[in-house]
């Protein structure tokens, strides 16, 4: 008889285990299917749709990095000669050809095209660098050089791009 009684409650513990977990997938697939019935009515995933929480890439975060600290020194706009300069210093910091430099830069540019900067993105963006398992300290230290250089591209830095410059450094320990 206990044979039976412990058959039984096998069966009713995977019966409510195959119940819960079909109820899940369930709702998954609805979450999904939602997201994709909004993104049909929105048009395709454009940078209105863009949020920094998606940024998942250190070297992603750290070009997006460069062109929002770019941004104050040119009133929101880019020149071909800044983006030109940038493409540059993605090709010596990432060792990147000119063809992936110039994908990176167009990507991320219509990604950060409604983007405001603020000590939060510059402080998430470290965070992202800094969770990178193949980030080193050298590493940080040639994204700062490259960050000052991208904030002296149009003369002398910004007050404001000081302060960022500041936050980066202080998110990701380096000393100055």
């Amino acid at each position: 008889m206990h044979i039976w009684i412990a058959l039984l409650t096998v069966l009713s513990v995977l019966a409510a285990w195959y119940f819960k977990a079909n109820r899940n997938g369930r709702a998954a697939k609805n979450i999904k299917r939602k997201w994709h019935q909004r993104k049909k009515v929105d048009g395709n995933a454009s940078a209105s749709d863009f949020s920094l929480k998606q940024v998942t890439d250190p070297r992603e975060a750290a070009a997006i990095l460069m062109l929002l600290l770019m941004r104050p020194s040119e009133g929101m706009q880019f020149s071909e000669a800044s983006l030109t300069l940038i493409q540059g210093e993605y090709q010596d910091l990432f060792q990147i050809g000119p063809d992936e430099a110039q994908r990176l830069t167009d990507y991320v540019r219509n990604r950060i095209a409604r983007v405001e900067i603020s000590d939060g993105v510059v402080k998430h963006m470290a965070h992202i660098i800094l969770r990178s398992q193949t980030i080193r300290t050298r590493d940080l230290i040639e994204l700062d050089t490259s960050l000052v250089a991208v904030s002296e591209m149009a003369g002398y830095p910004t007050q404001t791009q000081l302060k960022l410059l500041q936050i980066y450094r202080d998110s990701v320990g380096l000393k100055t």
